[in-house]
């Protein structure tokens, strides 16, 4: 079996969650404590991946692009993107 196979890497995953779960907290509360300290909060809304995607194409594209996100930013612009 290879050092870092995919169930070793579980494994590990599966064992840190279960501590911070006994320690009265879990995953996702550890992670977002972690990002409002790093400040990725803030910048990881859908309207700043957006942009961050966007920049560097074609005047047309970024027009095209501009557009349709216009739409989209209005209904969830302020959420939080997921996976970042």
């Amino acid at each position: 079996m290879a050092p870092f196979s995919n169930s070793h890497y579980r494994s590990r995953v599966m064992i840190r969650a279960e501590k911070l779960l006994a320690e009265g907290t879990g995953p996702l509360v550890e992670r977002q404590a972690e990002c409002q300290q790093s400040g990725l909060a803030q910048q990881s809304t859908f309207e700043a991946v957006a942009k961050e995607l966007a920049e560097g194409d074609a005047p047309t594209a970024l027009q095209k692009k501009q557009w349709l996100l216009d739409f989209a930013n209005k209904e969830f612009g302020k959420r939080p993107a997921p996976g970042r």
